[in-house]
């Protein structure tokens, strides 16, 4: 009964406004299509709010909300994931790779036009983040491979209502050639794998995708995965051009060998080394139970070892999973970043 009685209300109102459309003036349409937009994007925030698949985050003094299709499966990733870093003071609230997010709050405030793009956000946490650090003021992208991930993302920047937060549908590599993704792994395919995966989608370089949108990215998040060798190669112009920060997460060798074939780790620090700049290991990452966690939990503050061409090795010698590493530009002062202890 409601919903045939909306039906006529919704009818008599667009012959209504049909009708006042006739009158107005050519030069007012554009103030109200801005207006309907407006409206538009208000009644998604409101909608998306009512649904039970939002995940409320709560970062020192920034409130904001991630969808997700699975709130279970995120919730259990974010909330659950090996040891989390703890927020200082706030009890038993915990903070999701927080050393990751105090470094991004000094580089923000660094850069005077930030322009923040977030490779690999499976479900948007550090665009989101940014988008709401910075309150929607500057421009962030948001690039994910997996179709899924990418409508959660859609439904995230409307429930927070971002203006200019951006999403890119897109598979990064050094080349335009199919690849498969699935979950949070994406790979070459072959005839092998089109029969079995229908995630088949044309791969980008980060470089033509920056062409394409006419962006300078200045802060990068890089985490893909894996596919660390292939998307920097086709990221070389970007990060020589315009790029002056990376926060890059470097998988283990198990996940390179498998899906960056031909590269190991330590050629992917060094490339990065010849592009400009220099790279730090940052501890701790997610970890607690570790020398540069205790630090962290006692002191706010953050530890880092400067990765020379010639210690590369060495250095990630002692790091057999996960890790990340800081590049910045060749000659910045990592001291000016007062994150880390000094």
């Amino acid at each position: 009964m409601f919903i045939k009685f909306f039906k006529i209300l919704f009818n008599l109102f667009y012959k209504v406004y049909k009708t006042i459309l006739y009158f107005v003036p050519e030069f007012l349409y554009k103030y109200i299509i801005k207006v309907l937009e407006d409206l538009i994007s208000l009644t998604e925030a409101n909608y998306y709010n009512k649904l039970k698949k939002k995940y409320k985050i709560s970062i020192e003094n920034l409130n904001f909300y991630i969808y997700s299709r699975d709130l279970e499966l995120f919730s259990n990733n974010i909330g659950k994931m090996e040891k989390k870093i703890p927020q200082p003071n706030w009890g038993k609230e915990y903070i999701y790779e927080y050393s990751a997010i105090k470094i991004l709050q000094n580089l923000l405030g660094l850069e005077k036009n930030p322009l923040f793009i977030d490779v690999g956000a499976y479900q948007g946490y550090y665009a989101t983040y940014v988008s709401k650090y910075l309150n929607d003021r500057f421009p962030v992208y948001a690039i994910e491979s997996n179709k899924e991930f990418c409508d959660d993302i859609e439904k995230t920047i409307k429930l927070n209502n971002f203006s200019n937060c951006k999403l890119i549908h897109a598979i990064l590599s050094d080349q335009e050639k199919e690849m498969f993704f699935k979950s949070t792994a994406v790979g070459v395919a072959s005839k092998k794998t089109f029969l079995k995966e229908k995630n088949i989608l044309n791969s980008k370089t980060l470089d033509s995708i920056v062409n394409e949108f006419n962006l300078k990215p200045n802060i990068l998040k890089i985490d893909v995965h894996g596919r660390e060798g292939p998307l920097l190669k086709g990221a070389q112009k970007t990060l020589k051009n315009s790029v002056n920060f990376i926060l890059l997460e470097l998988h283990a060798p198990s996940f390179i060998n498998k899906y960056s074939p031909g590269y190991t780790r330590k050629m992917i620090v060094n490339n990065v080394i010849d592009l400009g700049f220099d790279c730090y290991a940052i501890g701790p990452f997610r970890t607690l139970d570790t020398d540069e966690g205790e630090i962290f939990l006692k002191q706010n503050k953050i530890t880092y070892i400067k990765m020379p061409k010639q210690d590369v090795e060495k250095i990630l010698f002692d790091i057999s999973r996960g890790s990340m590493i800081l590049a910045v530009r060749q000659g910045f002062n990592i001291q000016k970043l007062d994150c880390f202890i000094h």
